[in-house]
């Protein structure tokens, strides 16, 4: 509902929103982050040593396969705190002023390489900005057009290891609802 009306105050009578206006909104830029933030798309980022190194003081030598898991950095309570896996929008809204909310960037967390919801550094998702403007703009469009709700306070628990996906069925009143 939050989400709603946010986009629909930041149309005040318009057809659509400008590109850049979604980056503006607080609370639909809070959703996204924290949805992917606890449902990461990847549940392993595969990478390889390119030269003697240490994690942790372990020794891990050249050209050993290292299995990143972004959802347990993404969850980790020592970066984002007791409650790293609850949903919270409030993570990454600054509400200092009541009357301009502002985004806070990494979310609470000591820096924004501690989401891994696309990987991060030289290798990470190339893509990531298309995609977010995406999530964010459509997003928008379906808040705006109807009323969405889970049935029988169902949650939607992840799974997968490469590629995350929901369980099947989850919800049906979703599948429901199209946009041609």
């Amino acid at each position: 509902q939050s989400v709603r009306k946010e986009v629909l105050n930041a149309m005040g009578g318009k057809v659509a929103l400008d590109g850049d206006d979604y980056d503006r909104l607080p609370v639909l830029n809070a959703m996204v982050m924290e949805s992917l933030r606890l449902f990461p798309s990847f549940g392993l980022l595969l990478r390889r040593a390119m030269r003697d190194t240490t994690i942790k003081g372990r020794f891990i030598p050249r050209g050993t396969n290292i299995g990143i898991c972004p959802k347990a950095i993404n969850c980790a309570r020592h970066i984002w705190g007791d409650d790293a896996e609850v949903f919270n929008l409030e993570r990454w809204i600054d509400r200092s002023d009541p009357e301009n909310p502002r985004q806070v960037p990494t979310g609470g967390a000591p820096s924004t390489s501690c989401l891994l919801s696309f990987g991060y550094g030289t290798r990470a998702c190339v893509g990531r900005h298309l995609a977010m403007a995406q999530i964010k703009r459509r997003i928008a469009l379906i808040v705006e057009r109807f009323h969405v709700e889970t049935q029988d306070d169902k949650f939607p628990h992840p799974f997968g290891v490469v590629c995350v996906n929901t369980t099947v069925g989850f919800p049906s009143s979703i599948h429901r609802i199209g946009l041609n």
